[in-house]
């Protein structure tokens, strides 16, 4: 396992850190990486090999999706179809703390891992490793938080080690520390697939207006 050490969320990695980092994740590996909101993990998001590992560390999920971190509307165009309320959410919102549940395009190569229902999960956090990560990459990693199924969600590297078991903790190939994350909780999730939207999970936003 490699670890990277910056002083937070909206540090820059260097040249090398981030060449290795997108190097591991097209060779399907496990990242730990800092959000706008907590640590999620990271993998390829249009690979089968890479989402199932994600799975097989996440351990059950009862047919629970996977969201996806994008950096741009271009990149959500590229896997989703976007009606006129996302697309105002997404204007309104975005980068921030809201996930947006839309239906995939004809076109999406997303993993058949990603949902069950064609559906997915698209967030832009607001801080810098995460923009700067997918920017590279060019196309979309996991954004599920760290944690392991049933355990609490981190904010910190430092709480994700103690609750994670050591079979679960060698599966990650590298982390990237930037200390506690200062958040309010969790993101709001939308589901914008209908014409009426639908809050699936109230976060630190709060959304009075579609």
């Amino acid at each position: 396992m490699r670890i990277f050490k910056v002083k937070n969320i909206n540090s820059k990695l260097t040249n090398k850190e981030l060449e290795e980092i997108i190097n591991s994740i097209k060779k399907d590996m496990i990242i730990i990486y800092p959000t706008d909101t907590a640590y999620a993990i990271g993998v390829n998001a249009e690979s089968d090999i890479a989402t199932k590992r994600l799975l097989k560390y996440k351990g059950q999920r009862r047919n629970k999706a996977l969201s996806i971190s994008v950096s741009n509307i271009k990149m959500i165009e590229k896997y989703a179809k976007i009606n006129t309320i996302a697309y105002n959410l997404i204007k309104k919102y975005l980068p921030g703390q809201i996930s947006i549940v839309l239906e995939q395009n004809d076109q999406s190569i997303l993993s058949k891992n990603i949902s069950n229902d064609n559906s997915v999960s698209i967030r832009i956090p607001d801080n810098t490793i995460s923009i700067d990560i997918v920017s590279k990459l060019d196309s979309a990693i996991t954004a599920s938080s760290s944690n392991i199924s049933n355990y609490p969600t981190p904010f910190s590297i430092e709480q994700l080690l103690k609750d994670t078991p050591r079979e679960k903790i060698n599966m990650i190939d590298i982390i990237i520390d930037a200390g506690t994350i200062k958040s309010d909780g969790v993101s709001t999730i939308v589901d914008c697939r209908n014409s009426i939207p639908n809050i699936l999970r109230q976060g630190i936003i709060e959304i009075n207006e579609f």
